[in-house]
């Protein structure tokens, strides 16, 4: 019996999702990736008419191509309770080229190991439109960055864009690209999370002043102290994120980030980690602090509002 989530049918495994998303990091053009989109569809269970199902959504995906239309727009606006901003995404693991434990990668060259992984992406693709969504923006900045290019200078001024909020920088050459953007839009204030450290370090004196960069655990590079040290170092490094293991038990959810148990718990698995000082992060985005949101806002002087480590719980 299939397992009903929200109103999507489950008729998708996480593992053919990756099966898929590494079809498209190593297809040779859109063209190929239609084909392969055609056969996954016709081979799902279900009606092709029946909206938002798997079915449905893979037969769009193919024909929309085909047609030269975008499926599904490049940034999302809208937001949500969590992340009130402009966002890109990608497709994880495939795109995240410095991804260890997230992905289940114990040592660099291992395949993903999706039993042991705990990427945060991977619950999206529960949803057809999101997986499509990270799989055509993936297309895009292969064959198309025109697109892409032309929906960042539509973006509404003085906005405030999350880069990769799924996925990360895969090359030198995408980085680059996103920088040139960025340099031609000072208003855009954007921000972001990287395992990427050697290819962001690489290009550290090409990075705009409009940009913020988070670096994140759960990388090939975490046991790189050098590395790691050098990366802290960087005048567009705000600090580094992390998720830690705490004890106690804690409400699911949203709900846990209203405990003052809960981050005195972070605060204190942080401090396990050697970790002097600590913020916990709130669970909602833009306004945890009352100068902006932690992770990307600075002062009036350029210093970061919150230049300690950020520590999110997971139990």
């Amino acid at each position: 019996m299939l397992k009903t989530i929200n109103r999507y049918v489950a008729t998708f495994s996480n593992r053919q999702a990756l099966a898929f998303a590494e079809f498209i990091a190593n297809a040779h053009s859109i063209g190929e990736v239609i084909a392969e989109a055609r056969r996954i569809a016709n081979r799902l269970p279900g009606s092709k008419r029946k909206p938002r199902t798997w079915k449905w959504s893979f037969h769009r995906f193919a024909d929309m191509l085909e047609s030269g239309e975008l499926p599904h727009c490049i940034f999302e606006l809208k937001g949500n309770t969590k992340l009130p901003f402009a966002a890109f995404s990608t497709l994880p693991i495939v795109t995240c080229p410095g991804a260890g434990a997230c992905a289940g990668i114990a040592n660099a060259g291992d395949a993903p190991n999706l039993s042991e992984a705990y990427c945060y992406s991977l619950r999206a693709w529960r949803y057809p439109a999101a997986f499509l969504r990270q799989c055509q923006n993936t297309l895009l900045l292969r064959f198309n960055r025109r697109a892409i290019i032309d929906a960042f200078q539509s973006l509404p001024n003085d906005i405030t864009l999350r880069l990769y909020v799924d996925g990360d920088f895969d090359s030198e050459s995408t980085a680059l690209f996103w920088f040139n953007l960025l340099r031609q839009r000072q208003d855009v204030s954007c921000y972001g999370y990287s395992k990427s450290w050697d290819i962001l370090l690489a290009l550290s004196d090409r990075v705009p002043t409009n940009y913020v960069l988070n670096i994140s655990c759960g990388s090939i590079h975490d046991a790189d102290i050098e590395l790691k040290a050098i990366m802290l170092a960087l005048p567009f490094v705000r600090g580094q994120f992390i998720a830690v293991q705490i004890e106690g038990s804690f409400p699911r959810g949203f709900a846990r980030f209203a405990d003052a148990d809960y981050h005195k718990a972070v605060r204190d698995a942080a401090s396990k980690l050697g970790i002097v000082k600590s913020f916990s992060c709130p669970g909602q985005c833009g306004g945890c602090t009352s100068l902006g949101h932690a992770c990307g806002s600075k002062r009036d002087d350029g210093r970061f509002v919150v230049p300690c480590t950020i520590a999110i719980g997971v139990h």
